[in-house]
């Protein structure tokens, strides 16, 4: 019988695997909701999400995964959250160019804060280079392309409440405490700051935020 299912499946065409994709979608919802299970409904948004993209409906797609994301964010499941913000990038891309960039941000810095906590180093090195890990970082790095940095040296949004806080004169400590993220977290965005913007040391990054009126 699955031999069959494939069979089918590869005789389908676009339009016919994004209805199909995006009915087994609707389903999965609905089981997920009658049995209460959040993290199942944000897969099942990312699930219809994708289909409704392989089917050209990049506008519809965007809305489906914006649901999936926030779902994800309310249960602070934070696998699902990047990798619905990977596809919701992928939605936006085109019209709202400038959006997608922000989206692809938002995801790496929760790879981000999921490395940080992550203590084995091997299985840290091992999740950062993961297929899917590398993908983002492709459509990030070909989004930067074509739009312009919102932040000196391709900072992040983050970074840059990060960098303004070190400027400020607070330890990891504190700006962990005002950004509610671990001190490990901050640590990884400070190193990801000094790489960036060239800087020895965080001294030297305090004079970069002054100079480019991150303060």
């Amino acid at each position: 019988m699955e031999h069959r299912f494939m069979d089918e499946w590869k005789n389908l065409t676009p339009a016919q695997k994004a209805r199909s994709c995006r009915r087994m979608a609707e389903e999965a919802r609905a089981l997920a909701d009658a049995k209460r299970i959040p993290k199942n409904v944000a897969k099942s948004h990312v699930l219809a999400g994708r289909a409704m993209l392989v089917g050209g409906s990049a506008d519809a797609a965007a809305e489906e995964l914006q649901r999936a994301v926030d779902v994800a964010d309310s249960v602070g499941h934070a696998a699902l959250g990047w990798q619905s913000r990977f596809w919701l990038g992928h939605a936006l891309q085109g019209r709202r160019s400038t959006q997608a960039g922000d989206v692809y941000r938002q995801a790496l810095e929760r790879v981000d804060v999921i490395a940080a906590e992550l203590t084995d180093r091997s299985l840290r090195e091992c999740f950062l280079r993961s297929g899917p890990v590398q993908k983002l970082r492709g459509a990030l790095a070909a989004q930067a392309v074509h739009a312009k940095p919102s932040h000196p040296a391709g900072l992040s949004a983050r970074e840059v409440e990060v960098l303004r806080l070190l400027a400020s004169g607070a330890t990891n400590a504190r700006i962990a405490e005002l950004l509610v993220i671990s001190p490990r977290t901050v640590a990884v965005h400070i190193t990801s700051i000094l790489a960036k913007t060239g800087c020895p040391n965080r001294a030297a990054a305090v004079g970069f935020a002054l100079r480019h009126g991150i303060t």
